[in-house]
């Protein structure tokens, strides 16, 4: 078997790693599904290097801004009655 990266699965890759509910995944388990589905390690290397690095992660102050998190600025502390 060859460990020269085939374009087409770095490519596949690559978009996987782009996809915004993977980007909420820890990078193990991304990398242990693309090894499941027959990409090498040197293609995952090869796909992650060609992403930058803010697009790797999540956004966690961009959520808000972009509407991800309202159900949080929506509640209301409980009411004590009495």
């Amino acid at each position: 078997m060859s460990d020269s990266p085939r374009s087409d699965m770095v490519e596949a890759a690559r978009k996987f790693m782009l996809t915004p509910k993977v980007r909420e995944t820890p990078f193990e388990e991304q990398r242990d599904f693309l090894l499941g589905k027959g990409v090498t390690d040197a293609e995952i290397t090869e796909a992650r290097a060609s992403i930058p690095p803010e697009m790797l992660t999540r956004q966690i102050g961009s959520e808000a801004a972009n509407g991800g998190g309202p159900q949080m600025m929506m509640m209301e502390p409980p009411r004590q009655n009495g």
